[in-house]
């Protein structure tokens, strides 16, 4: 397993894009995974959103391609879309669910609905992603949990490789409001715009629900 973690490492990160014109399956073997659209839930512990696993999607990189904006990058520093982060091969269900999490916030804010996983670090989205994420037909190329199949039924998340996305859906989550004896859409205190950039608005700091209403976006 080790072994087989070097060698994603290696391909994924450092050859270039056409490399990968048979896919790694073609290259190492993988078996094929059977695609589970099950609707299935994943990271309950994501404060931004709730996430659900939708399925494995093929992307012939034709223009335009089902999924044609990327929304984050963990592989590439020098990327306009690198947000610091770089995966960890050897904890990917952790740095995929880190990646889910931090991507649905920005699909969120840009008003997306579904986003993909694609080469392990990567996040794709689109204005239009609810309708085309799936134009191209489903595949059986993505990993999940020890780079092994995806299993669609577990609340494991998944990844596509090269030419697959795993798709999921993003839905806000609006955190529950303290009762308040003034009902207004109003900020009582000027500092609130900064609590709510500095991401206060959530039940962890009623007070700011509490007095921050509008820029918290609770009404």
């Amino acid at each position: 397993m080790q072994r087989l973690k070097m060698i994603l490492f290696f391909v994924v990160a450092l050859f270039p894009a056409a490399i990968f014109c048979k896919g790694l399956q073609g290259y190492f073997g993988f078996p094929n995974q059977i695609e589970a659209n099950n609707d299935k839930e994943v990271l309950s512990s994501c404060k931004y959103a709730k996430i659900t696993k939708i399925g494995c999607y093929s992307d012939h990189m034709d223009t335009p391609r089902p999924l044609p904006e990327l929304v984050l990058s963990n592989r590439d520093p020098s990327s306009g879309v690198f947000d610091g982060h770089i995966f960890d091969w050897e904890k990917p269900v952790q740095s995929m669910q880190d990646l889910a999490c931090r991507c649905a916030r920005k699909v969120l804010q840009k008003n997306y609905t579904h986003f993909s996983l694609q080469f392990f670090g990567e996040c794709w989205s689109g204005k239009n992603s609810a309708s085309t994420y799936s134009n191209d037909g489903p595949s059986k190329s993505c990993l999940g949990k020890e780079y092994k199949d995806c299993d669609g039924r577990s609340d494991t998340p998944c990844t596509g490789v090269n030419f697959s996305n795993y798709v999921y859906k993003a839905e806000s989550i609006r955190p529950t409001v303290p009762p308040t004896e003034d009902s207004n859409c109003v900020d009582q205190y000027s500092i609130c715009k900064h609590y709510a950039s500095i991401n206060l608005c959530n039940n962890k700091f009623p007070l700011v629900l509490k007095y921050c209403r509008r820029s918290c976006n609770l009404c």
